[in-house]
């Protein structure tokens, strides 16, 4: 008598590597300052300001800490990473809003355009930033966004986080305010976040391929 064989062949179906995944992060420590009240905080404020005044000249700037979570993704892993913030009011004109990475630490609620704690003075009134790197804001009527994927690595931006500002703060003169006022963390609106697009490490991918496998049964005699 012959005997009969039962024999199994699985098929994989492989993630592709470069199924990255999207993941927001808020923001949940920001701010802004403003030369017009050099001693005032706004910590609890709803908003992050950005403004140049052309009725005084005064100037508001806004910071901003990143999520600690997003620096738990290996680099190599990382696609793109941007930042969101959201306003009512898009009134920059011919201006735009860069993003600088501060190159000392700020209180959310003690930070003043003269102070970077309410009691220690920054180095130069205004915030401590790192005036040779920036990124340009894409502009939407209501969302702003910037790119940060080539800062990864930045460890001003890593340690102390990031300036909003207007790339040129001269006076536009009296009746003129380019602005753009954005919602803030404590804001009850549209909040800022962070967009981290990144691929899974390769032991999850293979777990994934795994999980789509085909297997079937033939039987020899």
């Amino acid at each position: 008598m012959r005997k009969r064989m039962l024999m199994v062949y699985c098929v994989l179906v492989p993630v592709p590597s470069w199924a990255a995944l999207v993941q927001q992060y808020p923001i949940v420590t920001d701010t802004y300052i403003d030369s017009q009240s050099p001693t005032s905080n706004f910590g609890s404020n709803g908003s992050v300001r950005v403004v140049v005044n052309g009725n005084d000249g005064s100037l508001t700037r806004g910071l901003f800490s990143l999520p600690a979570d997003i620096w738990l993704i290996p680099a190599e892993n990382v696609v793109s990473v941007k930042v969101w913030f959201w306003t009512f009011m898009n009134n920059t004109g011919d201006r735009t809003v860069l993003l600088h990475p501060l190159t000392g630490a700020f209180a959310e609620e003690g930070t003043t355009w003269n102070s970077s704690d309410g009691s220690n003075p920054w180095l130069m009134p205004g915030g401590d930033y790192d005036t040779s790197v920036s990124v340009q804001a894409v502009e939407g009527t209501n969302w702003f966004s910037w790119d940060i994927s080539d800062l990864w690595n930045n460890a001003n931006l890593r340690s102390f986080g990031a300036m909003l500002k207007m790339n040129d703060e001269l006076n536009p003169g009296a009746g003129n305010m380019p602005r753009a006022p954005f919602n803030s963390s404590d804001h009850s609106g549209e909040l800022p976040y962070v967009e981290v697009t990144y691929v899974p490490e390769p032991a999850a991918l293979a777990l994934l391929g795994l999980m789509g496998g085909v297997v079937f049964l033939r039987r020899r005699f």
